[in-house]
């Protein structure tokens, strides 16, 4: 029952933390204590363990990182065949069906790259948004913090001064939650995009040495030329987005310096 236990616990890890990194412990822990259960006879071990097996399913299900190290493992399965199988290892129409599957996953994988250029634009867009909310807030809590200054020496004011130096703080909280939705964002392109660009600069690695070594011809060789053609506008959009990533990290390091000031200076005003 103990390995069931660590299974649901890797599953839901694997869930909500790090596919690549829980899901393989929770499917080991799932086939260990499902074998022990049975041995065993212990209808809670098995049960566990099973529980176990179906988070490991979903784990691996919501993980786009284990999708792509499954992908980048078959295309490798795919040049290793295509480099040391002979020209006539088998009948020919079995090794048409190879090539129609490998021109498809090839052809996927552009798809998604095209794709991409969209998806960069659009994340490119929103940074300067959370840039600009950022600077409003940081423009407003300069202001508070002026009339709070104006009010220093009036005895009559402790309320107002309190207030606005309530207000100064409440931008501070306010620039956390923008960055939070930034950060989320961060985080999808630090999970999905850098592990997919590994992928892509591998495949095109191996099509250039695969087409240094075969005929130009055949639906590989057109696959590989479409992934190649490809390479140079999104491997442009992904450092672009990179990028502006850092831009906005920067920019964001200068804000959280000058609101903890005004935050410091509010507070010497009350």
């Amino acid at each position: 029952m103990l390995a069931g236990v660590f299974a649901c616990v890797f599953g839901i890890l694997g869930i909500f933390v790090s596919g690549i990194l829980f899901v393989p412990l929770a499917v080991i822990c799932s086939v260990v204590g499902l074998w022990r259960g049975i041995a065993g006879r212990s209808p809670e071990g098995i049960g566990t363990s099973l529980l176990g097996g179906v988070l490991s399913v979903i784990g691996f299900a919501v993980s786009p990182t284990l999708w792509l190290l499954v992908g980048a493992l078959f295309l490798a399965h795919e040049f290793d065949s295509a480099k040391t199988s002979p020209v006539a290892a088998g009948p020919i129409t079995q090794e048409t069906d190879q090539d129609t599957q490998f021109a498809s996953n090839l052809e996927t994988l552009v798809q998604r790259m095209r794709k991409f250029d969209g998806i960069a634009e659009a994340d490119m867009a929103a940074l300067p948004a959370y840039s600009s909310r950022m600077q409003t807030i940081t423009e407003k809590m300069t202001d508070y913090l002026r009339r709070e200054q104006e009010l220093r020496d009036d005895p009559d004011a402790a309320v107002a001064r309190g207030q606005l130096s309530v207000a100064v703080n409440q931008g501070d909280v306010a620039t956390n939650q923008v960055r939070i939705q930034e950060q989320s964002f961060e985080s999808q392109f630090q999970t999905n995009e850098i592990p997919f660009m590994q992928l892509v600069s591998t495949t095109a690695d191996n099509c250039r040495a695969m087409m240094q070594t075969q005929a130009s011809s055949g639906p590989r060789a057109k696959a590989c030329n479409d992934v190649l053609n490809a390479m140079p506008e999104f491997a442009r959009e992904f450092q672009n987005l990179q990028s502006s990533i850092a831009d906005f990290d920067a920019i964001d390091a200068r804000t959280q310096d000058t609101q903890q000031q005004l935050v410091e200076e509010s507070q010497a005003a009350e």
